[in-house]
């Protein structure tokens, strides 16, 4: 969806059941795992605690720098890609990439690192391992 359809049909409800939510005490993680690029700005509107999931390209288009300048005070959670990155890259290919999140995490300050969906069954175990271990060099 684009911009416009997000502020005339679905903001506004995003908003009142994030607003609900933290009225009881309760924290919001804002799931979008497409192209949300151009919905960034009004996101951040909503209310949310932590936006996930940083989908980058080819199944997204969000960059994790650009994320970071719009959701100031906003944790960001996500940016490795479970499809492409996780299931057919070299463990030494994931754990540069691990790097380069960490890098932007220090930046931003509230960062999780996690996957940009679910992950498949087919990940090799090797890859998860990488990622783990790249995890505890930060």
């Amino acid at each position: 969806m684009g911009p416009d359809y997000f502020r005339r049909n679905v903001r506004e409800y995003e908003t009142q059941l994030i607003d609900a939510l933290h009225s009881f005490g309760g924290r919001a993680i804002y799931h979008n795992c497409g192209r949300a690029a151009r919905l960034l700005p009004l996101l951040r509107e909503i209310g949310m605690d932590i936006y996930e999931s940083l989908t980058p390209p080819p199944f997204g288009d969000t960059d994790p720098v650009e994320a970071a300048k719009n959701m100031d005070g906003i944790a960001l959670m996500g940016g490795i890609d479970q499809i492409e990155l996780l299931r057919k890259a070299t463990p030494a290919i994931v754990q540069q990439r691990v790097a380069e999140l960490a890098a932007i995490a220090a930046r931003h300050g509230r960062f999780i690192l996690g996957t940009s969906d679910y992950l498949n069954e087919s990940t090799p175990i090797e890859n998860l391992y990488a990622m783990r271990a790249a995890i505890d060099c930060v």
